[in-house]
């Protein structure tokens, strides 16, 4: 019967050694794991800062597009109306650019184009078909600057004419460069009819600029149309979320809020206070502060200004 040595303990691990090894193993584990972690965070940093770049890429080419082709005549109707809706402008005017909807006597290249920021914060863009014998021009009594016969109202965003442009961009904002290098919050020199009156300017009874061109045999002021004859730049601010962000963002009522609107007016020549500096002082001061922190630090404002050229009578 062979007999064998006995077992030498010496090669076998202790209690203490197994626990330590395995506490480095977690330790290890741990390291990874965080690593990991830390490197899909910014991946997805990353991918969310090139989508929010993407969408206002998008919605600029879109709005600088449509401007571009704007029908530029002074007696064309088109409607400003600031803040209409969460917050946010909302604009429509006409553009030679092809739209959505309408019979075949009315593909005719010619649109009703409008912007605006829907219930669900996201950017909608109006393109609606429209005829050129049917394009909505605009008259004025002489006297009391009202208007005479129907003008351009806004659509409502449910009409089926309206499309989601961008889901990112929950906030627009217009800001107007005139061409007497005033900037101001509303399409228009401000009245100024004590000392110039042939040239003064007033919001008419339908909300649009009208523009004093004469005097009639009263003395009192003639009173038609401005359009955007005043303005020489449009300059759109944009605050963009991209859609993971968006969708989780619940309320953006309280950011939309504190992204306030620039100066009413800007005199020439003076330190000017654009919206995307005021928006980026709005975020740093706290503003929207009830959003989550991933979501709050995903909010990225973009700005870009469109000129224009429409003749005027200054």
């Amino acid at each position: 019967m062979t007999n064998f040595p006995p077992r030498s303990r010496d090669g076998a691990f202790t209690l203490i050694e197994l626990l330590v090894a395995f506490a480095v193993f977690l330790i290890l584990v741990s390291l990874v794991a965080q690593l990991v972690a830390n490197a899909k965070l910014l991946t997805n940093n990353a991918n969310w800062r090139l989508e929010a770049d993407e969408q206002a890429r998008f919605a600029f080419d879109r709005i600088g597009l449509d401007i571009a082709n704007m029908v530029k005549r002074r007696d064309v109707d088109f409607l400003f109306q600031p803040a209409a809706h969460k917050g946010s402008d909302a604009v429509y005017f006409f553009s030679a650019v092809p739209g959505i909807g309408g019979t075949a006597s009315q593909v005719s290249g010619l649109s009703l184009v409008g912007y605006a920021i829907d219930d669900d914060y996201c950017l909608r863009r109006l393109a609606k078909t429209q005829k050129w014998s049917d394009l909505q021009t605009l008259s004025y009594d002489d006297a009391s600057g009202a208007p005479v016969g129907g003008v351009l109202t806004a659509p409502a965003l449910s009409d089926n004419d309206f499309h989601v442009l961008c889901q990112g961009v929950f906030r627009l904002d217009l800001y107007f460069l005139l061409k007497d290098g005033t900037y101001a919050a509303l399409p228009m020199r401000q009245a100024n009819t004590d000392t110039a009156p042939l040239v003064g300017r007033k919001i008419g009874e339908d909300g649009r600029g009208l523009m004093a061109v004469g005097i009639d045999g009263s003395g009192a002021p003639i009173w038609r149309a401005i359009g955007w004859g005043d303005v020489a730049a449009v300059t759109v601010t944009l605050g963009v979320l991209d859609s993971s962000n968006h969708d989780v963002a619940g309320d953006l009522s309280g950011v939309a809020a504190a992204f306030v609107k620039a100066p009413q007016i800007q005199a020439p020549g003076t330190s000017q206070v654009m919206p995307a500096k005021l928006w980026t002082l709005a975020l740093q001061g706290g503003g929207g502060n009830g959003l989550p922190a991933r979501v709050r630090s995903s909010i990225r404002i973009y700005q870009r200004t469109f000129p224009l050229d429409v003749g005027a009578k200054l």
